[in-house]
């Protein structure tokens, strides 16, 4: 949408975590809004850890006509829903999910065996896990990680690791210093190992032969490929369609040789099936550009009829066939209240 629409109503919510999110972040309830303008849905849910402005100041912008990268984005599906209604077309049509990853926050839970083996057990449907590498102690991290590389044996499940930028240059040295032969080979990719810098992160990937994908820096590092030309200083992107426009950032991938993967910002049902929706059009448009993606935040938060609803739509790739992102029947129940 061009301008702000002239009605928005929005139902706040919250998410209350199962377990720790991410390294920045220690809250065990989320807040968040569901925003509906002129018929079509969306989310907002910020994240003040990761540089967004609160939930009270997102909506106290939205009113006064002020868009913030988040509340852009949600306009912006709110929009493609409202136009799916209006004409009652299906925006799904000839569409399909690509496969997602097994994501794990707070890979300490799974430490005991029984844990463990549940974990291990849920991994048997996914093609990779992508791990929250959190804030534990590095030599707890490499004992976990060897341990999951040793279980995965004879399977085909590779690992992702997420730091969020929480490792500086030397500690990442000695992070992966320590790791096994056995390992790397198991290994996708490192999301956000430190904070971006073109010349540590090509070290580190000439150094340990790794991949490397970019996500909190990510308007900066393609800056960078503009301004010096095609590095190694990553090999992906990590898009999170929530903050950013993810189609414009496929058209660049394809265009400088990189990888897209395409994930949730951890947020609502509503607001994951937004980037579900964002991965299908990708894939469609570019079908050999994406990697596996991360639409599923499966069993982050306590359950919810939203919650059931996705997971079983995306963990059984069925598409909506209504508005409302899958969600009509659950949305109209809602008690809106105007913002504007």
């Amino acid at each position: 949408m061009s301008q702000v629409a002239r009605e928005i109503f929005y139902c706040p919510y919250t998410l209350k975590s199962r377990f720790t999110l991410n390294a920045k972040s220690r809250d065990s309830q989320r807040e968040g809004a569901l925003l509906r303008v002129d018929g079509g849905y969306a989310d907002c849910f910020p994240w003040p850890e990761l540089g967004d402005e609160p939930l009270a100041k997102q909506l106290e912008m939205l009113k006064s006509g002020e868009l913030s990268d988040l509340t852009r984005r949600s306009l912006h599906f709110a929009e493609i829903d409202s136009k799916a209604s209006v004409q009652e077309v299906n925006p799904w049509e000839n569409l399909c999910l690509p496969p997602s990853h097994f994501l794990v926050t707070d890979f300490k839970i799974y430490e005991p065996t029984k844990e463990f083996s549940s974990l291990l057990n849920s991994l048997s449907a996914y093609p990779s896990v992508k791990i929250k590498m959190g804030s534990v102690h590095l030599s707890f991290a490499v004992t976990f990680l060897e341990r999951l590389t040793s279980a995965l044996e004879g399977s085909n499940i590779k690992i992702r690791l997420d730091f969020n930028e929480s490792l500086n240059p030397d500690s990442a040295d000695s992070f992966f210093s320590q790791l096994s032969e056995s390992f790397f080979q198991r290994l996708d990719f490192v999301e956000d190992p430190c904070p971006w810098s073109p010349k540590v992160w090509e070290t580190l990937n000439e150094k340990f032969k790794i991949r490397l994908g970019v996500d909190r820096a990510l308007k900066s590092a393609v800056e960078s490929e503009h301004d010096g030309g095609e590095s190694q200083a990553f090999q992906l992107l990590v898009v999170k369609p929530a903050k950013v426009d993810s189609m414009q950032m496929a058209e660049w991938a394809a265009a400088h040789m990189k990888r897209l993967v395409v994930t949730s910002y951890m947020d609502h049902p509503v607001g994951q099936m937004c980037a579900a929706f964002t991965a299908a059009k990708i894939l469609a448009l570019h079908p050999l550009l994406l990697d596996t993606c991360g639409l599923l935040s499966e069993n982050l938060f306590e359950e919810s009829d939203f919650s059931r609803t996705m997971n079983n739509m995306i963990a059984q790739r069925v598409l909506p066939i209504k508005s409302g992102w899958g969600f009509e029947d659950l949305l109209s129940s809602l008690e809106w209240r105007k913002l504007r």
